[in-house]
């Protein structure tokens, strides 16, 4: 398997009854790279206007 498609192992069904009970309701998967991208973008910055000072 090529490296580039590696990210598809966190999708399957197994993967995501490994993760916190709390974080399985907000997996999402994406067709494309560049909207993935965008809601990290979007995660962070609003990570960084809520919690910024907290640590």
């Amino acid at each position: 398997m090529y490296h580039w498609f590696s990210y598809g192992r966190f999708s399957s069904p197994d993967a995501i009854r490994q993760l916190p009970v709390w974080v399985r309701p907000h997996v999402q998967k994406y067709e494309a790279f560049g909207a993935a991208m965008k809601d990290v973008m979007v995660f962070f910055k609003h990570a960084e206007k809520t919690v910024y000072g907290v640590f």
